[in-house]
């Protein structure tokens, strides 16, 4: 019986090969080329003239679509004006510009997020930042200020100082006045996590906002009535935010206490 050779050409074969090869090729770019970090992503160009730390921050922010948390802001820092005027840089390079012009001021990214902090913050018990809620969730859609005002505040609440058991039905409804109503986020079911973590998911949504921390680093520990922290959205029709936030953070800072620099 004759026996039947198959030959297969070269240029057949490599027909077969490349879609291989390519694949290869694509999954060794995607390995060596991480998506880079908001901090390294890069700015054609950034210019403000005579704003406060807090003004050039949310420029920032609303320019490069960058969310920030801002854990400690001095009010005295609010009252003298900076300047940055940057070219071909990053997201980095800007907060540093910024924050080189106020002593004391530190920060980092997590979760794609920039924070702004201090190297004198609590941390633990007593920073309620850090404290570890079980769980959070919102139903549906839901406000952007909704959920960071209402709804986060009182399920920390509820884990700070348990109810006592009832046979009625108990949860978190409601809403508050104010806020961009294209702002909405969820539904969220969030386990094991920090109250911290909960701000930055928050407004990392849409990456459209900013919160910002009232009380001075003394008074982390505790939950005022009026609350602890303010959201500020991007969109929001105020292009300065130094008067109106200055005038809260100084309720806060009244005492001389918590009006001392760290």
């Amino acid at each position: 019986m004759r026996q039947i050779t198959l030959r297969i050409p070269v240029f057949f074969l490599m027909l077969l090969l490349c879609p291989w090869a390519k694949s290869h090729s694509l999954q060794q770019r995607q390995l060596a080329d991480p998506p880079t970090g908001i901090a390294e992503k890069r700015i054609r160009a950034f210019d403000v003239e005579g704003l406060s730390m807090l003004d050039a921050l949310l420029r920032l922010g609303r320019q490069e679509q960058v969310p920030l948390g801002i854990e400690y802001l001095d009010p005295r820092d609010l009252d003298k004006p900076i300047s940055v005027h940057l070219r071909g840089t990053s997201v980095g390079a800007v907060v540093k510009a910024i924050l080189n012009q106020r002593a004391g001021y530190t920060w980092r990214v997590e979760n794609g997020v920039v924070l702004i902090g201090h190297p004198g913050l609590p941390s633990g018990d007593r920073n309620l930042l850090d404290r570890l809620l079980p769980e959070f969730s919102t139903s549906g859609r839901t406000a952007l200020v909704t959920a960071t005002n209402l709804m986060l505040p009182a399920q920390l609440q509820r884990y700070l100082n348990p109810p006592k058991p009832t046979s009625g039905v108990s949860g978190v409804a409601g809403s508050v006045l104010g806020g961009r109503i294209e702002n909405q986020v969820g539904p969220l079911h969030l386990r094991n996590v920090t109250v911290r973590q909960v701000l930055n998911r928050l407004v990392s949504e849409h990456k459209n906002a900013a919160w910002v921390i009232l009380a001075p680093p003394a008074h982390l520990d505790r939950l005022p009535e009026k609350g602890l922290w303010y959201v500020i959205e991007y969109n929001a029709p105020q292009n300065q935010w130094s008067e109106f936030m200055g005038t809260l953070l100084r309720e806060y800072w009244s005492s001389e206490s918590g009006g001392k620099r760290k």
